[in-house]
């Protein structure tokens, strides 16, 4: 675990001020919601696996709609924001990396597995080439995987970057390699993936559902400050996105994309 259950420990207290409850946060996970909203019922997948569920937030969204929700976390500060946040509700929390959750949940069986915002770009390319094959042992017959993933192409990153000139960050995503990431001072490895390449590493067990742009016309969470200060120019983006987010075309263009998977 190392520097990224640190990272993220030290920043649980902050999280939801800094990106849940951001404006640019809640409009990027709005449209995650609506996609959920329109795919997923909680008829035929009410069991839901969660991944890297941070402090709760998607979690309460499931148990809200009347799903049984496991979510799970790397940082131990965060699984107790989150315990916290879904008291009450029909919502399991616990420790653990995605590396992991196999071994503890092998003999439970899911009908959804869900990661939003960039959890499985924590793992390697065969960290991910292992965790296709557990995934599927955990999925019902029939059972779906829903992920948002951060891509390789963002043009919001690319121009931004651009403009302080700051080349290396603005190309940082092409990177083959593991890129190291800091928050608060504490360094781990994030892979970055094209669409193709994440189906690449899950099509001998998961077809391919629909895979769609989040944040292709809103911009990433890193610029709220100033979007918190222009918010008509952020409803205007947010409009866009509501019509260029339809195009599975610009997923690798934009800040994260949603990918929805089927077992086999």
């Amino acid at each position: 675990m190392g520097g990224s259950e640190t990272a993220f420990d030290n920043y649980a207290l902050s999280y939801d001020a800094d990106f849940t409850r951001s404006s640019v946060g809640t409009l990027q996970r709005r449209r995650v919601w609506n996609y959920l909203k329109k795919k997923i019922s909680n008829q035929t997948h009410p069991e839901v696996l969660e991944l890297n569920c941070g402090t709760g937030e998607d979690a309460l969204w499931f148990s809200k709609n009347e799903f049984t929700v496991t979510a799970t976390d790397i940082s131990e500060e965060m699984v107790g924001v989150a315990s916290e946040k879904l008291t009450g509700t029909k919502t399991t929390v616990f420790q653990s990396e995605i590396q992991t959750v196999y071994g503890k949940l092998k003999n439970k069986k899911f009908d959804l597995i869900f990661s939003d915002f960039g959890g499985l770009n924590c793992l390697s390319p065969q960290e991910l080439k292992t965790a296709s094959l557990e995934f599927h042992e955990l999925l019902n017959k029939g059972g779906r995987m829903v992920l948002v993933v951060m891509g390789r192409n963002c043009k919001w990153e690319q121009f931004y970057f651009k403009r302080k000139k700051d080349l290396g960050s603005a190309f940082r995503r092409k990177s083959k390699e593991g890129i190291e990431a800091i928050i608060f001072d504490q360094k781990f490895s994030t892979w970055y993936y094209s669409p193709d390449e994440l189906v690449h590493y899950f099509s001998e067990n998961f077809s391919v559902n629909a895979i769609k742009p989040i944040g292709i016309a809103l911009p990433p969470s890193y610029l709220n400050n100033y979007f918190r200060k222009h918010p008509l120019q952020l409803q205007v983006l947010d409009f866009a996105e509501k019509i260029l987010g339809n195009i599975s075309s610009l997923s690798d263009r934009a800040d994260h994309y949603i990918i929805d998977f089927t077992k086999k």
